[in-house]
Formats: structure tokens, sequence, C-alpha cells
């Protein structure tokens, strides 16, 4: 699964560079899902307050990672802050074509933007398609 950041990685095995923290979903207990949104929930919350490690979301299968790419683009919206703030970026991001201006969406969502390290669009591009 591509994340688009060199802070999170999601994915089945371990990730090719180092990773300060580890995580996986646990075989038993709550539903698969409300887990992974939790521990999305969880991660982008400590990178919105300052935490500057590299997370890896580990994978047991591709049902497993399905369900992380189900719910990454919502979730990352935590990274904005408030939901009133999360619904205007949704709306901006819809309109957002490909051939637009990037630097406003930049300068007005700073935090989910330095988050991505964007350097082309197709980031914005698959938020804009999941949000959708």
């Amino acid at each position: 699964m591509n994340t688009y950041s060199n802070k999170l990685y999601i994915g089945i095995g371990f990730p090719k560079e180092k990773a300060d923290v580890m995580l996986k979903l646990p075989r038993k207990g709550m539903e698969k899902e409300n887990q992974a949104i939790t521990m999305l929930k969880t991660a982008f919350q400590a990178f919105k307050n300052g935490f500057s490690h590299r997370i890896a979301i580990i994978c047991h299968n591709s049902e497993e990672e399905n369900i992380f790419r189900k719910y990454f683009w919502n979730e990352s919206l935590e990274l904005l802050g408030n939901s009133s703030i999360m619904d205007e970026f949704k709306q901006q991001i819809a309109k957002f074509n490909d051939n637009s201006d990037l630097t406003s969406l930049q300068s007005n969502y700073k935090g989910w933007f330095d988050f991505f390290n964007l350097d082309t669009i197709d980031s914005v591009s698959a938020a804009r398609n999941a949000l959708a």
C-alpha cells in the first residue's frame, strides 16, 4: 500500500527502511476494521502532535491491507484538526483539478500536505478519489 509519506508504512511484511514503531493487528479481539481505524487515528494524531519517528503497520495478509486502504484517507484528515476543517478540506479537494494550482491548497491545509511531502499531485488525486 502506498501511503505517500516516508513517515508511515502500511503493508504485508516488513518495510525496507527501519521503522521506530512497529504495529500489527491482533489476531483476536475487536473487529479488525475497528482496530485498523483506531490504529490509524492514533498514528495520525501522534503525527499531528509532533511525533517525528517512522511508524510501520504490518499486515498479516491482503485482507488486512485492504482494510487499512479503505480507511486511510479519511483518517489522514485527523492531521487537520476539527471536523469543520476536515469537511472544508473534503470539499476543496473534491473540486481540485489535476491542472489547478496546488499552492492555495498547500498553504490552507499545511499540516496535511507537510505530512505527505508532496513533490507531485499524485497523493492529492488519490485522496480526492478516495474521499469522493
